[in-house]
């Protein structure tokens, strides 16, 4: 048993100055280990991160009194405050009180230290002697970083800079919104704002996955990587201002199906003269064709062969909607990118009216046949997309329902100024 002791003293060499040690302790060095082995155990039974301290505390700690409960479980608060907020309080606290910049419990610059050393130039004999490649892709897993700080950031910029030097592409991989969110503080980024490359990108990406990153980019989510499988699936077209999509249900020859978008936007118009009723079970059926969607579907009933894709091409050949050609039109939305044009047909099998491109688009089509090879080779890509297409659903639901509801406030509220009677008005004329 190793006991240490130590004996204050002031040593007086400047009238200015003095020098402080640190306070006797009978605590044995046996003591503070098993101390410390107690805490990690603790710590792995919860699921976090056992660290064992490597920095010793200074005399001036000591002086300050920071082996006290009261810092230090003051210390363990403010660090869960950190994880709780994605460290985004770092940001309040000055650069010059941190020794060293952590991201989660790794040094970021011993990150950068380890890639560089994959770029130095050397040779192995391995046989003969050969030259050691310099790598071409960089991944880097994120999938455990929960946030990260501004000098963090800076530590990720260096090793752009020399992944860029090297001609090596840089991936990133399992990145969380809020960590995606850091990450665009890159400055002079080739990557626009938002768009993130995928692990193993493909070379002759003909757009699609833009489209995708776009959706992750503007809901917060991250159906990128799991999704682009579709992508053998779909095809690019492209539309010039103010061109249809579908103006007679068999525009461009193109198929029914998903569009998503990579760039531009669609309005989507709708006939002032078809109105909308609620069915006596609490269907919506329109005034023009209140059957519209009786007989497509009275044919499938007790049949369990038919998947619902082939319903939707059957109701969709017998029902056109070609009412924008004959009426006066309204603009019903607006869809850009981060959204997928004709999810209303693949769940309603009724378009709500005619996209019409507002500027120059880039789609990429997704047939409702494909939908059905989906289904069969790829159960799994086929439910993901299902759960992207409910999810942006209800966000446009949720839309709607706040445009309603500012919609009836204003008109039932009351006017301002009292309203001018018939006498009084005729007077003024």
């Amino acid at each position: 048993m190793i006991t240490t002791t130590t004996t204050t003293t002031t040593t007086t060499t400047n009238p200015q100055y003095e020098m402080y040690h640190a306070k006797p302790t009978t605590a044995t060095l046996k003591t503070i280990s098993l101390t410390y082995g107690k805490s990690q155990v603790v710590t792995a039974l919860v699921g976090g991160f056992a660290i064992t301290p490597s920095v010793a505390a200074s005399t001036t700690m000591f002086s300050l009194g920071a082996e006290r409960l009261a810092p230090q479980v003051g210390s363990v608060l403010l660090l869960l405050g950190f994880y709780l907020s994605d460290f985004r309080l770092v940001g309040y606290i000055p650069k010059p009180a941190f020794s060293s910049v952590l991201v989660l419990a790794c040094n970021a610059s011993s990150v950068f230290n380890y890639i560089g050393v994959s770029f130095e130039i050397g040779t192995e004999k391995d046989g003969g002697s050969s030259k050691r490649r310099k790598p071409e892709y960089l991944i880097l897993d994120l999938t455990l970083v929960t946030g990260m700080d501004t000098s963090t950031v800076d530590v990720f910029l260096d090793i752009r800079n020399l992944c860029r030097a090297n001609s090596c592409k840089l991936l990133m991989a399992g990145r969380r919104y809020a960590v995606g969110k850091q990450v665009r503080r890159f400055g002079t980024s080739t990557i626009p704002v938002g768009q993130f490359r995928l692990v193993l990108e493909n070379l002759k990406d003909n757009g699609f996955r833009t489209a995708l990153s776009h959706i992750d980019a503007e809901h917060g989510e991250n159906f990128a990587l799991e999704l682009v499988g579709l992508q053998e699936y779909t095809t690019a077209i492209e539309l010039e201002t103010g061109e249809f999509l579908y103006e007679d249900g068999q525009s461009k020859g193109l198929e029914r199906g998903l569009f998503f978008i990579e760039s531009g936007v669609l309005k989507v118009e709708h006939s002032t003269d078809e109105t909308y009723r609620r069915g006596t079970q609490g269907s919506m059926r329109t005034t023009t064709t209140p059957s519209s969607s009786s007989s497509s579907l009275g044919r499938f009933i007790g049949s369990n062969s038919n998947t619902i894709t082939k319903i939707q091409q059957l109701s969709l050949e017998e029902n056109p909607l070609s009412s924008v050609a004959g009426g006066p039109t309204f603009r019903l939305a607006r869809i850009g990118v981060g959204w997928v044009a004709g999810t209303m047909e693949f769940f309603h099998m009724k378009r709500p009216g005619n996209q019409v491109a507002v500027d120059h688009c880039k789609l990429h089509h997704l047939p409702f046949s494909k939908i059905q090879d989906v289904e069969t080779n790829n159960p799994h890509l086929a439910l993901t997309l299902y759960k992207l297409l409910s999810y942006l659903m209800a966000r446009r639901q949720e839309a709607t329902i706040g445009q309603l509801a500012t919609l009836h406030s204003i008109m039932t509220s009351p006017p301002r100024w009292r309203s001018l009677r018939r006498d009084s008005s005729s007077k003024l004329s």
